[in-house]
């Protein structure tokens, strides 16, 4: 009877183990890789568009995002100055998305001339 009992806390045990698994990987399944890959690729093919003028202005940021289909939004204060020297920031919803981001906009500061700070 012992026995018994043993194998069946054992499977008790074995199956719990299982959903807790399963559960922490449906919690966690942002945390792949590929999130942050796709969205870096994004963020860059961007700052790439805008790296081939010497002063790339809000207005080229604009057109590119809007082109991306981009969200663009010039007052959104996560409750952090994200630029030192900028006179503008424009914060830019790049998708996809980063994951467990704080956030879902990413900061472009202009300087004084109005071009993108680097």
């Amino acid at each position: 009877m012992k026995r018994v009992a043993l194998w069946v806390l054992v499977l008790c045990i074995g199956g719990f183990t299982g959903y807790v698994a399963r559960d922490l990987q449906d919690i966690f399944s942002d945390l792949n890789t590929a999130g942050v890959i796709d969205w870096q690729a994004s963020r860059m093919d961007l700052i790439e568009e805008l790296a081939v003028s010497a002063c790339a202005t809000a207005s080229d940021l604009r057109e590119a995002a809007d082109a991306r289909g981009w969200q663009i939004g010039p007052d959104f204060n996560p409750g952090s100055a994200p630029f030192d020297q900028a006179v503008e920031v424009l914060w830019v919803d790049v998708t996809p998305g980063l994951p467990f981001s704080k956030w879902d906009r990413e900061p472009f500061g202009f300087d004084q001339n109005g071009c993108l700070l680097r």
